[in-house]
């Protein structure tokens, strides 16, 4: 697993590249985060069907499309994940069998 850098010149200054508020980038971070968990726990057989979510769509909203790999809709009435509900019912493969 690749170390991750982040360096800086003493004079460089980071900016908000993105036309999204504080919130609905934090909202983006959690459903990119739950989704990378959830797909990491069950070794990708867990699948998005939908991200809902009701802030605006950004100019750029491609990358979050790519990043979860499923449609997201925004201006939504509420922020949520939509999946398969046989998904609930299967076996998560990285379980440890002692805890189980």
């Amino acid at each position: 697993m690749p170390a991750l850098s982040l360096q800086a010149a003493p004079q460089t200054r980071f900016r908000n590249e993105f036309d999204q508020t504080p919130m609905a980038l934090g909202i983006e971070h959690n459903f990119v985060l739950v989704h990378r968990l959830i797909k990491a726990l069950t070794l990708g057989a867990w699948m998005l069907r939908f991200i809902y979510m009701t802030t605006p769509e950004p100019k750029k909203s491609g990358y979050l499309k790519q990043l979860l790999d499923c449609p997201v809709l925004f201006d939504g009435e509420y922020d949520g994940i939509e999946f398969h509900a046989s998904d609930l019912t299967k076996a998560l493969p990285s379980a440890d069998r002692q805890l189980s």
